[in-house]
């Protein structure tokens, strides 16, 4: 599910953008959204810093 998140959403040099750590984080909420758990911020933390520390 990660990997579907970040290769539809990133691009090269996204985490040295503006846009690009907003995208992936706006993306990741809406799809902890659909499994009800939006609001989630510790799931929200780990899951965008195994994002950030991967891709």
């Amino acid at each position: 599910l990660i990997d579907k998140i970040v290769k539809a959403t990133r691009f090269d040099g996204w985490q040295n953008s503006n846009s690009g750590p907003r995208e992936i984080q706006k993306a990741l909420l809406l799809t902890l959204a659909q499994f009800g758990l939006g609001k989630d911020k510790e799931l929200f933390q780990k899951a965008y810093g195994y994002i950030e520390e991967h891709y």
